[in-house]
This record gives C-alpha cells, structure tokens and sequence, in this order.
C-alpha cells in the first residue's frame, strides 16, 4: 500500500481536528458513522472512537471482517455503547 503526500496530512489533520474537537463532540456528538471499518484507518476511528464512548454505525464491504470488528469491540469492555453494522 503506498500513501501520498495529501493522504498522510489529510489523515493528520484528521486526528488532530478530533483531539482539538473532542470536548464538543462528547457533548454534542452520541453516534458515529465510519465507513470502511473492516480494516485500515477505519477499523483504527472505530477503537478509538468505541474507546471514548460513542456508538458505532460501522459499514465495509468485507462483512465477515466487519462482524471480527464488532467482536473485538465489544470483547475490549471499554463502552457499553451500542454498534450497528
């Protein structure tokens, strides 16, 4: 897999618009849609974002990897949170 340029800051400023944004979306934030979940930067938002409480409406097109995901999520007992794929 190769990464551009645009795509490592694109990503970048990702997290970073997220910590920067955190306290808002806690408290104005309760679902989070993330598509391609199954794997990649994806599967990565759906911990991070399972980790600190939301819930997931998780979507991919590989659905036997997606159903792994939910399976580690909810086998982690980090949030009692609800997902959806």
């Amino acid at each position: 897999m190769y990464l551009t340029f645009q795509t490592v800051i694109g990503v970048g400023l990702c997290l970073l618009g997220y910590h920067l944004m955190k306290s808002w979306l806690m408290s104005h934030v309760k679902t989070v849609l993330i598509t391609g979940a199954s794997a990649g930067i994806g599967k990565s938002f759906a911990e991070v974002f399972y980790r600190n409480g939301f819930d997931l409406v998780l979507t991919a097109r590989r659905t036997e990897r997606l159903e792994s995901v939910k399976e580690e999520l909810i086998k982690s007992n980090v949030n009692n949170g609800k997902i959806i794929l």
